[in-house]
């Protein structure tokens, strides 16, 4: 099945609650994602963080099976299981053979719904997390860009997923169990791609997971700003830089034009920033542009890593190169909605990306719109990328050896 049809795609709010949705691909794997609505953009800065360390728990044990058993009876039969955390989803997935989907649904089923949080393992989970931040901290691409998005928008959404050590101390067992009962059916998002029938999907599903009252999320406000920030570090041999400005949000229809705007800016080695910054002047080894965006924000982000002496160069060049987009021509713009159109139907042939896309779509407006992707990029004008190209501020961020 293409990409861009929906053939074999079937949604449904099931009896209980949550969402199914199901994508019938000649596979012969099943791939599982079971998300909660909720993430880090719903924590308070007290607590920042708590989405990410509930995501960490939920492999410590259940009622029904410790840690080991979780990873064992996937890994077992050659499945693969992860979890991650996003500003507005939590989710857990595994991939593994067909024949064992049930297996697979109800692992996740268990994590989601009965994980213990166990006292011990709080404690060695907490200093496990506070090993990420600090390896966060210690990665320099990854530090200055995770600051840009404080630079953007202003505490609590702002602020790293990961949290601090202060705001992950405070959060004790209680505070997890709080914040853990949003993974309730109402919130939850059942993603299935394989070739199994969908009534077997649904009766599986059905079976698995238990009843979890109602429990509505509190309303995301990303309140967005623009601020600058710097710092000299001793050890470092290299200077990094992140510039970034607010974009349309994933539910907004201007998405698909910030995906081609993105696309000419800074997305691969004949994207504008690379050819100007690198290939022509050999000012950095590494630059690029991406785009974030999930239902209620979205952001442009330029990253280069440079020499001190030339990031205010980088800086211009950088910006420079961002605003003349608002002079794009129309092969440019079709030319990037072919590489968009033709890396989304790359990606359809794997079950985890159609899976995620799926789900995003959900979250955002309706999981349907993955399948109508190619239409909708064609579709774009050319005054609508021109129009993001008005770039009113920024902020930046810079990291730089003392």
């Amino acid at each position: 099945m293409s990409s861009n049809s929906s053939a074999n795609f079937h949604k449904e709010i099931l009896p209980n609650g949550a969402t199914l949705i199901c994508d019938r691909r000649q596979i012969p794997v099943a791939t599982i994602f079971v998300a909660t609505r909720f993430g880090s953009a719903y924590e308070p800065a007290e607590f920042k963080g708590i989405a990410h360390f509930i995501e960490h728990m939920i492999f410590k044990g259940t009622k029904k099976r410790n840690q080991e058993q979780i990873t064992r009876e996937i890994e077992g039969v050659g499945g693969e299981i992860n979890a991650f955390t996003s500003d507005q989803i939590t989710s857990i997935y595994t991939k593994m053979p067909k024949e064992h989907f049930e297996k697979g649904i109800d692992v996740v089923s268990d994590m989601a719904f009965n994980s213990v949080f166990s006292p011990v393992e709080i404690e060695k989970e907490r200093k496990v997390i506070f090993e990420e931040i600090k390896r966060r901290h210690d990665t320099p691409p990854q530090y200055v860009l995770g600051k840009l998005k404080e630079m953007l928008y202003s505490p609590p959404f702002g602020l790293s997923r990961l949290g601090t050590v202060d705001s992950l101390s405070r959060a004790k067992r209680n505070q997890l169990l709080d914040y853990y009962k949003y993974y309730s059916l109402d919130n939850l998002i059942f993603t299935v791609v394989s070739d199994i029938p969908r009534e077997e999907i649904r009766k599986a599903v059905l079976k698995h997971m238990p009843k979890i009252k109602r429990n509505p999320l509190p309303k995301v406000n990303p309140i967005p700003h623009l601020r600058d920030h710097s710092e000299l570090r001793k050890d470092l041999h290299q200077a990094h830089i992140a510039l970034g400005f607010h974009a349309p949000t994933f539910s907004q229809k201007q998405k698909y034009a910030a995906e081609i705007f993105d696309c000419i800016l800074g997305r691969g080695m004949s994207s504008r920033l690379w050819q100007e910054i690198r290939e022509k002047r050999g000012l950095a080894y590494t630059v690029h542009s991406y785009l974030s965006q999930e239902k209620d924000y979205g952001f442009e982000a330029i990253y280069i890593g440079t020499s001190k002496d030339k990031l205010k160069e980088v800086e211009e060049i950088a910006l420079k190169q961002a605003r003349s987009l608002e002079k794009v021509d129309s092969k440019e713009v079709e030319e990037a909605k072919e590489n968009l159109i033709g890396s989304h139907e790359v990606s359809s042939e794997k079950s985890e990306d159609i899976a995620i896309n799926l789900l995003l779509n959900e979250i955002a407006t309706n999981a349907e719109e993955y399948y109508t992707y190619p239409e909708k990029i064609s579709g774009v004008k050319l005054s609508e990328v021109r129009e993001l190209a008005k770039i009113r501020g920024y902020a930046k961020v810079t990291l730089a050896p003392k």
